[in-house]
Protein backbone atom coordinates (compact mmCIF):
# COMPACT_ATOMS: atom_id res chain seq x y z
CA UNK A 1 0.00 0.00 0.00
CA UNK A 2 1.29 3.45 -0.95
CA UNK A 3 1.30 6.21 1.65
CA UNK A 4 1.08 9.79 0.39
CA UNK A 5 2.64 12.44 2.61
CA UNK A 6 3.26 16.16 2.85
CA UNK A 7 6.74 15.18 4.05
CA UNK A 8 9.26 14.32 1.32
CA UNK A 9 9.92 10.57 1.13
CA UNK A 10 11.84 8.15 -1.10
CA UNK A 11 9.40 5.98 -3.07
CA UNK A 12 11.60 4.20 -5.60
CA UNK A 13 14.68 4.24 -7.83
CA UNK A 14 15.02 5.85 -11.28
CA UNK A 15 16.69 4.09 -14.24
CA UNK A 16 20.01 5.82 -13.47
CA UNK A 17 19.99 4.55 -9.88
CA UNK A 18 18.98 7.86 -8.30
CA UNK A 19 16.29 7.77 -5.59
CA UNK A 20 12.82 8.95 -6.60
CA UNK A 21 11.32 11.35 -4.07
CA UNK A 22 7.65 12.13 -3.60
CA UNK A 23 5.82 14.90 -1.80
CA UNK A 24 2.22 16.13 -1.68
CA UNK A 25 1.84 19.90 -1.53
CA UNK A 26 -1.57 21.28 -0.60
CA UNK A 27 -2.31 24.85 -1.67
CA UNK A 28 -5.05 27.14 -2.90
CA UNK A 29 -2.51 28.71 -5.28
CA UNK A 30 -2.56 27.93 -9.00
CA UNK A 31 1.25 28.01 -8.98
CA UNK A 32 3.74 26.68 -6.42
CA UNK A 33 7.46 27.39 -6.18
CA UNK A 34 9.43 24.12 -6.19
CA UNK A 35 12.97 25.53 -6.11
CA UNK A 36 13.47 24.24 -2.55
CA UNK A 37 13.06 20.62 -3.69
CA UNK A 38 16.35 20.59 -5.68
CA UNK A 39 14.55 18.60 -8.39
CA UNK A 40 16.61 17.27 -11.29
CA UNK A 41 14.13 15.20 -13.34
CA UNK A 42 10.36 15.38 -12.93
CA UNK A 43 9.14 11.77 -12.97
CA UNK A 44 5.47 12.42 -12.22
CA UNK A 45 3.41 15.59 -11.77
CA UNK A 46 -0.29 15.48 -11.00
CA UNK A 47 -2.88 17.43 -9.07
CA UNK A 48 -6.27 16.81 -7.53
CA UNK A 49 -8.63 19.66 -6.74
CA UNK A 50 -11.31 19.88 -4.09
CA UNK A 51 -13.77 22.78 -4.12
CA UNK A 52 -15.52 24.10 -1.03
CA UNK A 53 -18.75 22.60 -2.43
CA UNK A 54 -17.22 19.11 -2.11
CA UNK A 55 -16.73 18.69 -5.87
CA UNK A 56 -13.43 16.95 -6.69
CA UNK A 57 -11.54 16.44 -9.94
CA UNK A 58 -8.24 15.20 -11.34
CA UNK A 59 -5.86 17.40 -13.29
CA UNK A 60 -6.42 15.66 -16.62
CA UNK A 61 -9.35 16.16 -18.92
CA UNK A 62 -9.65 14.42 -22.27
CA UNK A 63 -5.89 14.02 -22.49
CA UNK A 64 -5.30 17.75 -22.00
CA UNK A 65 -2.39 18.63 -19.74
CA UNK A 66 -3.72 20.77 -16.90
CA UNK A 67 -0.70 20.70 -14.57
CA UNK A 68 2.84 21.41 -15.75
CA UNK A 69 6.37 22.51 -14.79
CA UNK A 70 7.67 25.94 -15.84
CA UNK A 71 11.47 25.50 -15.97
CA UNK A 72 12.28 29.19 -16.39
CA UNK A 73 10.33 30.02 -13.20
CA UNK A 74 10.94 26.79 -11.22
CA UNK A 75 7.20 26.48 -10.58
CA UNK A 76 4.46 23.90 -10.98
CA UNK A 77 1.29 25.43 -12.47
CA UNK A 78 -2.25 24.21 -12.82
CA UNK A 79 -4.96 25.63 -15.04
CA UNK A 80 -7.50 25.49 -12.23
CA UNK A 81 -9.03 28.96 -12.05
CA UNK A 82 -11.48 28.58 -9.19
CA UNK A 83 -10.62 30.59 -6.08
CA UNK A 84 -12.41 28.28 -3.62
CA UNK A 85 -10.33 25.24 -4.53
CA UNK A 86 -7.73 23.32 -2.49
CA UNK A 87 -5.21 21.74 -4.85
CA UNK A 88 -3.19 18.68 -3.86
CA UNK A 89 -0.07 18.60 -6.02
CA UNK A 90 1.52 15.12 -6.18
CA UNK A 91 5.17 15.36 -7.22
CA UNK A 92 7.81 12.70 -7.91
CA UNK A 93 11.34 13.67 -8.89
CA UNK A 94 15.03 12.92 -8.66
CA UNK A 95 17.36 15.42 -7.02
CA UNK A 96 20.38 17.34 -8.22
CA UNK A 97 22.09 16.46 -4.93
CA UNK A 98 22.10 12.69 -5.68
CA UNK A 99 24.56 11.01 -8.04
CA UNK A 100 23.62 8.33 -10.58
CA UNK A 101 24.71 4.84 -9.59
CA UNK A 102 24.19 3.15 -12.95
Amino acid sequence: MHTYSTVEQVVGTWVDGKPIYEIVVESTARSIDVSGLSADKWIYIDALSRRSTGEQSAATSGGRQLVYFLANQNKINTENNTSDTMICYILRYTKTTDSPTV
